[in-house]
């Protein structure tokens, strides 16, 4: 009977953990603190929660996390090669001396509260460049990644975009 006791509890103790871990949520490393402190949008919540996924689609961003009731959208980290974007307009990345260009990557926050009537919007980005560790014929081997500063212009254009999704900004 104590045996049987026994075996029951472990495997009552392995579902409880089984479903813990399935109910955990998705936490990347925290984005570095935000540019700005968001913008007061003319509409409410649910419109701006609407713009901003029609953004997310729009770029083709892919979403490792969104959650309608938080308000939240993450991004998974998306990769951009040399000369696919200017690194240098969107985030401050030093550069070994005599690297040529490393490969960029980037993740995406949006973040939709409600104010009154009306909601706030923030965007936050987090930017990477490539840390190679050494050439392999020819061949660049990444060892890591470094992370740099963002500048503020991504998160400006894409607030812009959803502003006017919105019919906020004609």
């Amino acid at each position: 009977m104590k045996r049987f006791r026994f075996a029951r509890g472990r495997a009552l103790l392995g579902v409880v953990l089984a479903a813990t871990a399935a109910c955990a949520r998705y936490n990347p490393d925290p984005f570095p603190p935000p540019v700005s402190s968001g913008v007061l949008m003319a509409v409410g919540p649910g419109r701006t929660w609407n713009a901003v996924i029609a953004f997310v689609d729009a770029r083709s961003l892919p979403v490792v996390e969104a959650d309608a009731s938080m308000g939240s959208i993450v991004t998974y980290w998306i990769d951009f090669f040399p000369g696919e974007i200017e690194p240098g307009t969107m985030a401050d990345c030093e550069s070994p001396v005599g690297d040529a260009v490393s490969p960029v990557r980037a993740r995406f926050e949006f973040v939709v509260s409600p104010r009154g009537s009306r909601a706030t919007m923030r965007v936050r980005s987090q930017w990477q460049r490539a840390a190679t560790d050494h050439e392999m014929e020819g061949t660049r081997v990444i060892a890591g990644y470094v992370n740099c500063v963002s500048t503020g212009k991504w998160e400006k254009e894409a607030e812009t975009y959803i502003r006017r999704l919105t019919g906020e900004l004609g």
